[in-house]
């Protein structure tokens, strides 16, 4: 159960480092944040 919650919260910061990525640049509209969500939920 431990180990599932480690992979859940390393997908959060996963998610949260490519937006901030997406926000650095300022550019959404070549990686929308729907696309990464599904990108990391199917990995």
């Amino acid at each position: 159960m431990e180990e599932l919650l480690q992979i859940k919260t390393s997908k959060e910061q996963l998610t949260f480092s490519v937006y901030k990525l997406v926000k650095t640049l300022n550019r959404p509209e070549v990686l929308p944040i729907k696309n990464v969500e599904k990108m990391i939920v199917s990995s």
